[in-house]
């Protein structure tokens, strides 16, 4: 695996590390990783969102669809809230009873205006004895406010973030300095009860939730400040029967919760409390308002609980979107919340846990910093999988067994942003430079050579570089009369059989393809990927390549197609080869004076009439696994310095005739046996038998200079 220098991804990775930290500190606020510590706080609530209660202690009194079917459209009149408290009070003998409603406004009474004027015509003494008696019909507020004052009632409220005050509040629960106030969630406004009943309603508490940037429902804040003093919420009314304050850490004027009647609650800095979902709607014991107006439940069924009074009927607005389900009654999230509230089962954001995330964030974090660069991918795997194991271990413990909700998100990121960096970009990264390998190698190396650079793709590198290669040029003879001979389509399948069967012949050998120069093939060995035999294998590509378009001819005469001629040079040297070219266009190419040499040896096989030649230096190179014969030495082209020319000695030797091939293969026993005068009877034979070619003349030449000493070597 390749990656930007270790040290740079050390940085970056660790630069990720502490942004996270700072996040969980809560130096930083990253909204992403908010939002997803939300959604996994909300996964653990569904969780253990189980159906089952601490205690049977607190019910609802549902305003449902059924009640308003059985009893009227909402608001009811005053005498039916009355009717229904006094019920709940004396039949069912509930403890006390909390208004999850606001009663803002005043009801009119169609009747007080005729009553006026009744009154007028009446005698005085006559209009007090039914004004008496009719008190309930004729003055409802007052009649309601009265009846409430004998019961056990927590009546609502709501706050706003506006400045609009409407209503009466109740007593405040506590004052004190600026300083101290100013941890808690702040209101400008509210909305209290109508002044008409304000009286008989002297117990309150606000109704508001605390509604995330998601529009989830997860707290509910036990105190919230008006002006100078704060107010405490329904639900901490109803658990309260005395004072409501707040609890600070010594004598650090930091907030440490909310006393209820001197018991401790804990709550985050801002005194707020995270509502205890016990499940989905309608968990906790809910009945119908009508039921209880009509006393059709038994009586005995409420008996000493708290019950809360709320609407959870769709088109009275108040349902809210909780973790556990996005319809839930406002009224029975604040019941939970009492049942939390009296039965010790709220869950709870510790104060260090803040700190729990920093240091969970940075001790993984540095852990993968430390193992994954350095670590194969099997042992990546587990150094990741054990640190995330360990992380939700201790998070599942501390929500399961204990209700701490402990961060878990900045401690992932911390495992998963380096697991990503080190491990999957770096796998990512090796697929692509296999990707480019393939697309740059695939049709010009052998399958098995790009295999092994797949394998291992960090040895190879297409910088250029100085290299010991063998390079070969094969070009066809008169191909401008073959050109000539047949029409373009023709030629174009003619040349595309030629270079396919050549490139199959150089990659059956490990040969890389550099070019195709039309009808010419380029080729070259020991790169990309180094090879110690190279020369060796390059020569006997040459010689499978004649052979191979012997075998071509014969299909090409089937087909009435010319026969072709190919010339081949091959020479070994040091050469540059890379990945080369101007900033339009690169490609991996060889360069060098032994690249000139093999062209000008190619240009040469014309001149000796012979099919393929190469240098003396490779002729060395390659003796005695391939024998060469030394024929010439030669001046090429644009080279001060000689060229021995050499032909390898190919048994098969497929350019030959019928007749030709039995002479030559006693030639070469005559040549393998030392026997010098044979083998110049036999080149005589041969040179009789085919005056045209040059071959035979060029080898008896040869012997007659130089003996059989350059039978199997160099000059």
């Amino acid at each position: 695996m390749r990656l930007p220098p270790l040290s740079l991804s050390r940085l970056l990775v660790c630069a990720l590390l502490a942004v996270l930290v700072l996040h969980a500190l809560g130096w930083l606020a990253l909204a992403p990783v908010t939002q997803l510590e939300r959604w996994s706080e909300d996964a653990r609530i569904r969780a253990t969102a189980t159906g089952q209660l601490p205690a049977d202690r607190v019910a609802v009194i549902a305003i449902d669809e059924a009640s308003l079917a059985s009893v009227g459209r909402w608001p009811w009149p005053r005498a039916t809230l009355a009717t229904l408290l006094d019920t709940l009070d004396g039949h069912y003998g509930v403890a006390r009873s909390g208004l999850d409603i606001v009663l803002a406004e005043t009801e009119h009474n169609p009747l007080q205006d005729r009553w006026d004027a009744l009154c007028q015509r009446l005698p005085a003494a006559d209009c007090t004895a039914l004004a008496s008696e009719w008190r309930d019909a004729l003055a409802p507020d007052a009649a309601f406010a009265e009846r409430a004052r004998r019961l056990d009632v927590v009546a609502g409220y709501y706050f706003t973030p506006d400045a609009a005050r409407s209503g009466a509040l109740p007593q405040p629960d506590w004052r004190g300095p600026p300083a101290q106030l100013a941890w808690f969630v702040t209101a400008q406004g509210y909305g209290g009860t109508h002044a008409a009943l304000a009286g008989g309603l002297p117990r309150a508490g606000f109704l508001n939730p605390e509604i995330d940037d998601d529009g989830i429902v997860r707290r509910l804040p036990l105190l919230i400040r008006l002006d100078e003093a704060l107010y405490a919420s329904l639900a901490a009314r109803l658990a309260s029967r005395d004072t409501i304050s707040p609890a600070w850490l010594g004598d650090s004027g930091r907030l440490d919760g909310v006393l209820l009647d001197g018991r401790r609650i804990a709550t985050d800095a801002h005194g707020r409390i995270r509502i205890p979902f016990y499940g989905p709607p309608n968990t906790l014991p809910t009945y119908s308002a009508a039921a209880i107006i009509e006393k059709r439940l038994p009586a005995n069924t409420l008996k000493d609980r708290i019950v809360l009074i709320g609407a959870t009927a769709p088109g009275l607005q108040d349902i809210r979107a909780t973790p556990v389900s996005p319809l839930f009654p406002g009224v029975e999230a604040q019941a939970a919340t009492l049942l939390g509230l009296l039965t010790d089962t709220l869950p709870q954001e510790p104060a260090w846990a803040p700190l729990f995330g920093a240091l969970a964030t940075l001790l993984l974090g540095a852990l993968m910093i430390w193992r994954l660069p350095a670590a194969g991918f099997a042992a990546s795997q587990a150094w990741a999988g054990g640190a995330l194991a360990l992380l939700l271990l201790a998070v599942g413990w501390a929500w399961f067994g204990q209700r701490l909700l402990l961060p878990l998100v900045a401690p992932l990121l911390a495992i998963a942003l380096p697991y990503l960096w080190f491990v999957v970009a770096a796998r990512w990264l090796e697929g692509r430079q296999r990707r480019q390998l393939m697309k740059l190698f695939g049709e010009y190396v052998p399958p098995e050579l790009v295999a092994r650079m797949q394998a291992d793709p960090e040895q190879f590198d297409m910088k250029a570089e100085n290299r010991e290669l063998t390079v070969l040029f094969a070009d066809l003879r008169n191909f401008t009369a073959v050109a000539e001979a047949l029409p373009p389509d023709a030629l174009a399948e003619l040349v595309n059989a030629y270079l396919t069967a050549m490139t199959e012949e150089i990659h059956a050998h490990q040969g890389t393809i550099d070019k195709y120069i039309g009808d010419a093939v380029m080729a070259f060995w020991g790169a990309p990927l180094p090879d110690a035999e190279h020369a060796r294998h390059a020569v006997a590509a040459a010689l499978a390549m004649q052979r191979r378009m012997a075998l071509l001819n014969r299909d090409f005469a089937a087909r009435g197609w010319p026969q072709l001629a190919m010339g081949i040079g091959l020479h070994c040297g040091e050469m540059r080869v890379g990945n080369m070219g101007s900033r339009f266009r690169r490609a991996y190419t060889v360069m060098g004076d032994a690249v000139n040499v093999a062209a000008r040896l190619e240009a040469q096989t014309r001149h000796y009439d012979v099919p393929l030649l190469v240098s003396s230096e490779l002729a060395q190179a390659v003796t005695p696994a391939i024998r060469c014969l030394a024929i010439d030495t030669v001046q090429v082209k644009g080279r001060q310095q000689p060229v021995g020319l050499c032909l390898p000695l190919d048994p098969a030797a497929p350019w030959l005739s019928a007749e030709e091939q039995l002479g030559w293969d006693e030639l070469q026993h005559a040549l393998a046996s030392g026997s010098r005068n044979a083998a110049l009877a036999l080149l005589e034979a041969l040179e009789s038998q085919a005056p045209e070619r040059k071959l035979y003349g060029i080898y008896r030449k040869a012997l007659l200079e130089k003996g059989l000493t350059a039978i199997g070597g160099t000059p």
